[in-house]
């Protein structure tokens, strides 16, 4: 097997284990006129992020709950040179690669905003 064939390989089960599918990510569907006009009607005020959706951004870091700061920025910053899209040579590489740093870059604003202090807020005294 080619060095292309086992990267590709290797990437889409990536992929796959971070999304939870066995498949690559599929292009954008064109969006119709309806979608447009029903989700501007139907749009919910912004939530807290609830707590399965920040043990999964953690998981996506590759890091324990509960983190620091310290260890999200290190982890993130490991994560998205290891799959930075520039690294791949092919079309189908890099798209993954994208897929995946786009990914990354979500769960790390996620975890962001659980960890950093609202902007404005008086800092937290230690105890």
């Amino acid at each position: 097997m080619r060095t292309r064939d086992r990267l590709w390989r290797w990437l889409r089960a990536e992929v796959g284990a971070r999304l939870g599918s066995a498949s690559p990510p599929e292009p954008p569907r064109a969006e119709s006129r309806s979608d447009r006009e029903g989700s501007a009607r139907e749009e919910a005020p912004k939530q807290s992020p609830d707590e399965a959706a920040l043990r999964r951004a953690y998981a996506a870091l590759e890091l324990p709950y509960g983190a620091d700061l310290r260890s999200v920025r290190g982890a993130y910053r490991r994560l998205a040179k290891r799959y930075h899209p520039d690294r791949f040579q092919g079309e189908a590489e890099r798209a993954v690669a994208t897929e995946l740093l786009k990914r990354l870059g979500a769960a790390y604003r996620l975890v962001l905003e659980r960890l950093e202090p609202a902007h404005g807020d008086p800092p937290s005294q230690p105890e």
